[in-house]
């Protein structure tokens, strides 16, 4: 829990505007951030568990004309419980023996390729993270031409 709060602390860019939620007030006490990721972990668990199931995806896909009739955007079982477990280490706080968050942000593509679990957890928190808060595109577009 503490170092999802370190790592929201250190986040100097600013977020997606599209979440409306992280609108509020940019200075928090530590107990309220860990407040809040723990209610943003709940509601992730809550969104991965929808995604394995094939009624909630079949209803949410009939609403988008563009989504192709596959089942492609299911959740496998495995899949599933490695996410689960990672969502419940931020949320209670539990750690895994032996497990080193990763500082640089660089993905090992043969760990992740052979599934290996620090490396899926490493990039799982990459996409929420890059998810919530982007980098810029515009301002590198406009610098590169």
């Amino acid at each position: 829990m503490s170092l999802a709060v370190d790592i929201r602390k250190s986040i100097n860019r600013q977020h997606d505007i599209g979440f409306r939620e992280l609108l509020e007030p940019k200075v928090w006490t530590d107990k309220h951030l860990a407040g809040e990721v723990q209610s943003f972990a709940a509601l992730m668990k809550q969104a991965l568990t929808k995604m394995t199931d094939e009624y909630h995806v079949a209803n949410a896909m009939a609403k988008i004309h563009q989504a192709p009739s596959s089942d492609l955007v299911f959740i496998p079982l495995q899949a599933y419980l490695k996410v689960l477990k990672f969502i419940e280490c931020v949320q209670y706080g539990k750690k895994e023996r032996g497990h080193e968050p990763k500082r640089d942000g660089m993905i090992n593509y043969h760990s992740l390729s052979n599934g290996t679990h620090a490396e899926i957890r490493n990039l799982f928190t990459l996409v929420v993270f890059d998810t919530l808060y982007p980098t810029n595109t515009e301002d590198e577009n406009d610098c590169s031409s």
